[in-house]
């Protein structure tokens, strides 16, 4: 047990000083975080500012290179409209150099072709020629007639020459393309 004998008075003021060290340290405490706040905020504020410049930046950067490729993208569009038509052409195209080499294909040795029509309009060939028989005129057409590129062989007329000993013959037919 402590026995206090002190007046009144001092104890009263020992207390009040005791008081104000722990407001006064209060008070300090509460501004140093204060400062750090406020810091935190203006670090915090800075980034913010500094990042937003950044995207702007990189936004003006992406607006000012967007006439370029609107200018790209519409060379494209205009190419892939060329190549459209030219498939266009194509696909109506008959490719005649193939159309001969089946007509060759399906021609018997002694079989002569004298002249030939392609009509690319309607899709028909029409050709003359001569044989030495008509056995070989009957090859010729039943080889066209197995050919998947032709239809409708037609076999129009046949004529025997006997200064040259060979006949005279005409077929058409249509393109199966």
């Amino acid at each position: 047990m402590s026995i206090n004998l002190l007046p009144p008075q001092i104890k009263r003021e020992k207390r009040l000083r005791s008081t104000f060290k722990e407001a006064y340290f209060g008070f300090i405490a509460m501004f140093v975080l204060l400062v750090v706040l406020v810091l935190a905020f203006y670090a915090y504020d800075l980034i913010i500012v500094n990042q937003s410049r950044s995207f702007e930046n990189s936004i003006a950067d992406l607006n000012s290179s967007m006439p370029q490729y609107k200018e790209t993208e519409n060379r494209i569009i205009e190419i892939n409209a060329k190549l459209s038509r030219i498939d266009a052409i194509a696909a109506d195209r008959i490719l005649w150099s193939a159309v001969l080499d089946e007509i060759s294909r399906a021609t018997p040795k002694n079989v002569q072709i004298k002249s030939l029509a392609l009509n690319g309009d309607n899709k028909t060939v029409q050709l003359t020629g001569t044989a030495l028989s008509r056995t070989e005129i009957a090859l010729m057409k039943e080889k066209l007639e197995s050919m998947e590129d032709f239809q409708n062989v037609t076999f129009s007329s046949s004529s025997y020459n006997s200064t040259t000993n060979d006949y005279g013959f005409s077929l058409s037919f249509e393109l199966n393309i």
